[in-house]
């Protein structure tokens, strides 16, 4: 079966083949270009952590304020799971606010990049998203923040981060 072009971009995002995303974006591809389900180059970047694919991405036009057909930015898909790097999770995180990723929007499901970042434990990355104003008293739709979710999942450290920024 043939890949198409978003297939290919994709990819090329995810895996941090700048030259390939280069030249995907050199023969016409879209930067903006998204699947079925919403996702964008700029997101398969940012799950992988490839800061230089996603300012790349970002300088050539990528908007990081598109949204997934559930509500997912480039910022979640950076938090969304335990992080392997998590510095390269914090620096994409970084690079992606400076951007103008929306901090404190949010999925269907009621979750903010900072109630994902929390619940996967992603230390660093809830550390950086405080520092840049997240609403640490944001509740998801089942009415739990960011801290219950860290610790509900015995994230410590993300927990009591985000109770010190309330405590400030």
């Amino acid at each position: 079966m043939a890949r198409t072009a978003i297939d290919k971009i994709l990819a090329a995002a995810g895996h941090g083949d700048l030259e390939g995303v280069r030249q995907l974006l050199d023969s016409g591809v879209s930067v903006n270009i998204a699947n079925h389900l919403g996702y964008t180059p700029l997101m398969s970047a940012a799950r992988s952590y490839r800061s230089e694919v996603d300012s790349f991405l970002l300088d050539a036009g990528a908007e990081p304020r598109h949204t997934t057909n559930d509500g997912y930015t480039a910022l979640h898909t950076a938090v969304g799971e335990t992080p392997s790097l998590p510095e390269k999770q914090r620096d994409c995180v970084r690079l992606l606010v400076q951007a103008g990723a929306p901090l404190d929007a949010k999925t269907e499901s009621g979750h903010s990049a900072l109630v994902l970042a929390a619940w996967f434990g992603c230390d660093l990355s809830v550390e950086e998203l405080l520092a840049k104003g997240a609403d640490s008293n944001a509740i998801d739709a089942n009415g739990r923040n960011a801290e219950q979710l860290a610790r509900e999942r015995g994230h410590a450290v993300a927990a009591d981060l985000v109770a010190a920024s309330r405590n400030i």
